[in-house]
């Protein structure tokens, strides 16, 4: 459970662009590969957060902040995208095709530690997640506007628009599944755990 400070910091433009920056660079933090320590404790981000949506310019700032954590996240699925576009230097082409659905997987994964599971990181302790961090976020701004998507859903909705359903990633999740399906029709073994994971990416 996490328990905010008692006295909370005046919204200031100073405090708010200052506060910004310490988000955007927990994010960056968190999301990066391999993920980068934060100064920041999980209470004094959560604290921090909670001052931020403070006071009569809170609906503005939350969307800001909102906005901001979208942008951030969007940026790393692109890297995402980008890490899995990249070729595979494999001669077979089964081989090729279970190394890229293994790459895939270890990006699936990776992403949802980051955003909300928490499994343990070597340079993340206590584990800071994005969904963590923001939590105040979800409960006092995003969850009165139908309009948004939870910090949770945001993320699953930016990696499936742009990794499961962007036009070339999607093809090829779809013609590697279908190739071992074909495989294993013709009596070859295939990765079949990492097949099934693939379509419900």
């Amino acid at each position: 459970m996490i328990k905010s400070n008692r006295t909370r910091p005046a919204v200031t433009t100073d405090f708010s662009t200052q506060s910004l920056s310490v988000f955007t660079r927990a994010v960056r933090a968190i999301t990066a590969v391999p993920p980068e320590p934060i100064p920041e404790s999980l209470e004094t981000l959560y604290t921090l957060c909670q001052g931020l949506l403070s006071g009569p310019g809170a609906p503005q700032m939350g969307q800001t902040l909102y906005d901001r954590i979208r942008i951030e996240v969007e940026r790393r699925v692109g890297e995402i995208a980008r890490r899995l576009r990249a070729p595979i230097e494999e001669a077979d082409e089964a081989a090729a095709a279970e190394s890229w659905l293994r790459r895939l997987e270890l990006e699936w994964k990776r992403f949802l530690d980051q955003m909300v599971r928490g499994r343990s990181r070597a340079r993340l302790t206590p584990q800071l997640m994005v969904r963590s961090v923001f939590l105040h976020l979800d409960r006092t701004f995003v969850l009165h506007r139908p309009s948004l998507l939870s910090i949770w859903d945001l993320g699953l909705d930016i990696f499936r628009s742009s990794v499961v359903e962007g036009a070339d990633l999607a093809d090829r999740i779809a013609s590697t599944i279908l190739l071992f399906i074909d495989r294993e029709r013709c009596g070859f073994t295939s990765p079949t755990a990492l097949t099934l994971a693939a379509a419900a990416c």
